[in-house]
C-alpha cells in the first residue's frame, strides 16, 4: 500500500493495512492516525481504551524510526490527557525523543520523574531541571546525582522548589561557582540562614544585589540565627495554606469522584503544603485536621501510615507525604526509604479498620464536646 498524505486522516480501514504491512514507513503512518482517532476522542477512549491503544502504541514505537518518536514525543508534550505508560515510555528514550516530554508533560508526576531520572543519563536530567515546577522531592533527587550542570539550571529556574537541607546544600555547591551563585541570588525564595551562608563567598556586585533583594548585613546577629534555628525546627503550627479555597475545591472533587485523592495529596507534598495535606486527609478520612498534623508530626512513623493506608493511598502518596514529614522533622533520607518500605507491608484491612476506631472516637469526642 502507497505510504499516505501527512494530510490525510486515514480511515480505520486504511490503517488496518497499515498494520498487515509492518514497514518502519507504515508504521509511522500508523502511528501518527491512530494517535489521530485517540486525542480526537481523548475524554472518552482514556478511560474505556486507554490499556489497548498503551499496548499497541508501545509496540509500534518499538518498530519506527527516532523521527517518528520525536513527532510523537513533540505532539503529545504539552497534553494532560495520553496515557501515563506511552509516556513514560517516550521518555525513557533516547534524547530527542524523550526531552519534549520531560520538559513539558504534565502527565508525569514527580514519582514518576524520580523513577525516570534514577535510570537516565545527565542531558535527559537536564530536560527534567526545565520543567515549569518542580518539587522538593523531585530536586532532592535530581541534586543528589552531583551534576553541577543540572544543580545550575534549577537554582535559576523559579518553579524549582528546594527542601531547607537541599537548598544549604546547593548554597554550599555555590562557594566555588560563581555562575552557581549568580543564579542563587536571583532566587526570591532564599531565606535569611541561606544569604549569610552564600553572602562571604559573592563578588562585591552580587553582594550588593543580594542585599537590595535580602538585606544580610543590616541584620543583627541574633535575628539570624534565629531564622536559621527556626529552619532546623519542624513548624509548631498548621500554618495557613495559601489556597486553601482550592484545596477545599479539590476536596469535593474527590468526594464527587472528579479527583483522585492519591494525586491531589501528591501534588500537595510535593508543594510543601502541610495545612493541605492535612485538611484533604482530615476531609475524606473524616478527622480533625490537628488529628492528622499530629499523626504526620509523630516522630513514630506509623500513626500517619496506617491514616494513609486505611484511605488507600497509593505508595508514591504516601512517599511524598513522608517526605513532607522528613523535611518537617529533619529526618534522614534512610528514614524515609524504611517508612516507604514498611507501607508497603502494611495490611490495608487492618489498617482500615484502625482508621474507622480512630474516626468513631473522634466522634464521639465531638458530641460530646458539642454536648
Amino acid at each position: 500500500m502507497a505510504a499516505l498524505a501527512k494530510e490525510h486522516m486515514p480511515s480505520l480501514g486504511e490503517l488496518e493495512q497499515l498494520a498487515r504491512q509492518p514497514t518502519s514507513e507504515n508504521w509511522h503512518f500508523l502511528l501518527r492516525g491512530l494517535t489521530d482517532y485517540f486525542l480526537e476522542h481523548a475524554e472518552e477512549y482514556a478511560e474505556q481504551y486507554g490499556e489497548a491503544f498503551s499496548d499497541i502504541i508501545c509496540r509500534i514505537l518499538e518498530g519506527v524510526t527516532v523521527e517518528a518518536r520525536v513527532e510523537l514525543s513533540n505532539r503529545v508534550a504539552p497534553l494532560e490527557l495520553f496515557p501515563t505508560r506511552i509516556v513514560k515510555q517516550l521518555a525513557n528514550d533516547e534524547l530527542p525523543v524523550a526531552a519534549p516530554v520531560l520538559e513539558y508533560s504534565p502527565v508525569l508526576s514527580d514519582s514518576d520523574l524520580i523513577g525516570i531520572a534514577s535510570i537516565v543519563m545527565q542531558d535527559h536530567w537536564l530536560a527534567i531541571s526545565r520543567r515549569k515546577a518542580l518539587g522538593p522531592r523531585l530536586t532532592d533527587a535530581l541534586v543528589g546525582f552531583n551534576s553541577q550542570e543540572v544543580i545550575r539550571e534549577m537554582a535559576g529556574n523559579p518553579g524549582a522548589k528546594f527542601s531547607a537541607s537541599t537548598y544549604r546544600l546547593v548554597a554550599e555547591r555555590a562557594k566555588q561557582d560563581s555562575i552557581l551563585q549568580e543564579k542563587l541570588v536571583g532566587r526570591a525564595d532564599m531565606s535569611p540562614a541561606i544569604a549569610i551562608q552564600l553572602n562571604p563567598f559573592l563578588s562585591d556586585e552580587l553582594k550588593s544585589r543580594l542585599n537590595e533583594i535580602r538585606p544580610v548585613e543590616s541584620k543583627g546577629l541574633l535575628d539570624s540565627l534565629s531564622d536559621l534555628s527556626k529552619e532546623e525546627k519542624p513548624k509548631g503550627g498548621l500554618g495557613a495554606d495559601p489556597d486553601m479555597a482550592g484545596v477545599q475545591a479539590s476536596i469535593v472533587n474527590i468526594r464527587d469522584g472528579k479527583a483522585d485523592l492519591s494525586h491531589i495529596v501528591t501534588d500537595l507534598a510535593d508543594q510543601g503544603r502541610l495545612a493541605g495535606v492535612c485538611a484533604v486527609i482530615g476531609a475524606i478520612g473524616s478527622l480533625p485536621d490537628k488529628t492528622v498534623k499530629g499523626a504526620l508530626l509523630n516522630l513514630n512513623g506509623m500513626p500517619i501510615a496506617i491514616m494513609c493506608r486505611g484511605l488507600n493511598l497509593t505508595q508514591d502518596a504516601f512517599e511524598a507525604v513522608t517526605h513532607l514529614r522528613n523535611q518537617q522533622l529533619d529526618l534522614p533520607q534512610s528514614e524515609l526509604l524504611t517508612q516507604v518500605e514498611r507501607y508497603g507491608t502494611l495490611d490495608a484491612a487492618d489498617a482500615a479498620k484502625t482508621l474507622a476506631m480512630l474516626q468513631a472516637k473522634k466522634a464521639a469526642e465531638l458530641a460530646e464536646n458539642v454536648a
